[in-house]
């Protein structure tokens, strides 16, 4: 009994030993099979997503792997970004139209993954065991951060605006062209006067009425020398009112013609045009509230910045006047000069002025003398989206005379119509030089007839014909513009017209005696009230067998002859007493062994 009761209770610790263990074990066993079973769903459930998410596209019938469109493979075209035009200015007048829409062009299309793919892997699990997901992958089929330009961005032709009169009320600028109200681009055509100190007379309202009516002008410039003879800066305060009564006659005239008309700083000699700023401050004031109310008013603030004058400088003063202005005038358009008598306009693209709207940039050129380079220049400059205006050109030489190359100016005027750029021709005189447009021989001041016009003027009458600017009989001379009055007498005025004697070379010749070293030639001469004006052609010469830097020159002038020094270009000239030092621009100061420097002009005031 005793011996059964011990091996019951013996049986009993045996079960209360392994009870525990064996539902341990069984436990675990639940626990591990659960969580196998888990990560089996998940894994499947796994695959099932990635299926879902990135479709393999390559499975869809018809469709292979090389077709998928890459999106950011598209040429992107940034808002704002001008689309290229240097293939075809003619064809496209517009640099800097913005990209405000989406071209029509639409990128080749992107699949649309909308179904599952055919494919059914055998561990796919049953739908009850999918995971939820989204039935279409997340595919933006027009993705916002890539804009959708054709493959080859066209950019749209600008509107031109037209008007029988050629008039358009107040201007402005439109990226890199003037425009109307409307933005539709205005391109104006017309001509400049020489110095108002010297050739006063052609600024009466019957030459401006045939300007307009006959010859098709929309445009006429005023240009006011500010540091030679007879210039606003070197004047008496009565001289300095006669200038400003001109650019009222001018003014005036042109707005009863509905013309455009520019007022023009016309520095030169004096190099800088922080060298008369504070003239040039109280002027634009003056002239700015004078004219407020006349839209047709254009300001030209520095004509010509040159003798190594930089765009830091000419912007420095830039913003210093276009304020003035501002304050009396705040729509108008001004026209900035440019370094190198205002060719250099690719520099001061690089940096324009951006603290002003309406501001224009001058470039000016001889066709002559100013060809291929000069017009790569220009199309550089509008690329970069700088607004030009030509506000003086010549078909000549730089020096105003010479050759009348017709060939290279009409290529500079395919150039400025592709453009749209704005252009006025130099100059309204009969001073006896190829840039003049009046025959050396001509009196009148108006009324001007085809043989009156010396071979540049009639160039630039047949061209504007031609591009459809002039709506009368060009040089009739019949009009109400008048019956060609002749030259008036001035009394107490400069100028007489400039008429040219044939005695003015070999006068030029006995006062003056030429230098070693030098070519002197006296290529025109003119009277202007009691004083000669005479132009001196200048070559400079080395004759020596190395390179001359830095060279000087000299010219005397015959005793007991008084002179004054006028203007000069290329060169950098003092006149001492009766000498006349002739020393290198930053440019030419190097003179090869047996070389020359040419193209060297002076201009020299006797005081009869």
């Amino acid at each position: 009994m005793k011996e059964n009761k011990s091996k019951k209770s013996l049986w009993i610790k045996v079960l209360a030993i392994l009870l525990p263990l064996l539902l341990g074990i069984g436990i675990g066993i639940a626990i591990g099979m659960s969580i196998d079973k888990n990560k089996e769903e998940q894994s499947v459930g796994n695959k099932v997503s990635e299926v879902t998410r990135e479709p393999a596209v390559t499975n869809q019938p018809g469709v292979e792997p090389t077709e998928t469109p890459a999106v950011t493979s598209q040429p992107e075209a940034s808002p704002g970004i001008s689309p290229d035009v240097t293939k075809n200015p003619i064809e496209t007048p517009e640099m800097t139209q913005e990209v405000t829409e989406e071209p029509s062009g639409e990128p080749t299309a992107t699949p649309e993954v909308t179904n599952q793919p055919d494919a059914n892997p055998t561990e796919t699990p049953s739908a009850t065991a999918t995971p939820s997901v989204t039935s279409k992958p997340s595919v933006t089929q027009n993705p916002s951060a890539t804009p959708k330009p054709s493959a080859t961005p066209k950019p749209t032709p600008i509107p031109v605006s037209e008007n029988k009169e050629n008039y358009y009320g107040a201007l402005h600028v439109k990226g890199t062209y003037l425009a109307d109200k409307d933005d539709n681009l205005v391109q104006l055509r017309g001509i400049s006067t020489h110095g108002l100190g010297w050739f006063p007379q052609y600024v009466n309202e019957a030459a401006i009425r045939q300007f307009k009516q006959e010859w098709g002008c929309n445009v006429i410039r005023l240009a006011m020398y500010t540091a030679e003879y007879n210039g606003y800066c070197t004047s008496d305060v009565a001289q300095k009112e006669n200038l400003k009564n001109i650019i009222d006659t001018g003014v005036k005239a042109a707005t009863a013609e509905n013309m455009y008309v520019i007022i023009d700083w016309h520095i030169l000699q004096d190099n800088n045009p922080n060298t008369n700023k504070k003239e040039a401050l109280r002027f634009f004031d003056e002239m700015s509230k004078k004219y407020a109310d006349n839209p047709n008013v254009i300001y030209e603030i520095c004509n010509e910045p040159n003798g190594g004058t930089t765009w830091s400088m000419i912007k420095s003063y830039a913003l210093e006047v276009i304020p003035v202005i501002r304050k009396n005038a705040p729509e108008a358009v001004i026209i900035v000069g440019t370094p190198t008598w205002s060719q250099d306009v690719d520099i001061a693209a690089k940096d324009p002025i951006t603290e002003y709207d309406n501001i224009m940039y001058a470039l000016h050129f001889y066709a002559d003398t100013h060809r291929d380079s000069l017009r790569q220049k220009c199309t550089k400059a509008v690329q970069m989206g700088l607004p030009l205006f030509v506000t003086e050109y010549g078909t000549c030489a730089a020096s105003g005379d010479g050759y009348v190359n017709v060939a290279e100016a009409d290529k500079w005027m395919e150039l400025l119509d592709g453009y749209g750029i704005s252009h006025v021709a130099w100059n309204l005189s009969n001073k006896g030089e190829s840039s003049s447009m009046i025959s050396a021989g001509c009196k009148k001041v108006n009324g001007f007839t085809e043989s009156d016009l010396s071979t540049g003027g009639k160039w630039f009458v047949n061209m504007l014909q031609k591009a459809g600017a002039g709506i009368g009989a060009a040089l009739s001379g019949t009009t109400e513009a008048g019956q060609g009055e002749s030259v008036p007498e001035m009394s107490g005025e400069s100028g007489n017209g400039g008429s040219p004697a044939p005695d003015y070379v070999a006068y030029g010749e006995e006062i003056i005696q030429q230098g070693a070293g030098l070519q002197v030639t006296v290529s025109n001469g003119w009277t202007s009230g009691s004083t000669v004006g005479l132009q001196l052609n200048v070559t400079v010469q080395n004759s020596a067998n190395a390179d001359e830097v830095n060279w000087e020159r000299k010219i005397m002038i015959k005793d007991g002859v008084t002179a004054e020094l006028g203007q000069n270009w290329n060169s950098v000239v003092e006149l001492r007493g009766n000498e006349l030092i002739i020393r290198p621009a930053d440019y030419n100061k190097t003179i090869a062994a047996g070389g020359t420097v040419s193209d060297i002009g002076i201009i020299l005031n006797i005081l009869e």
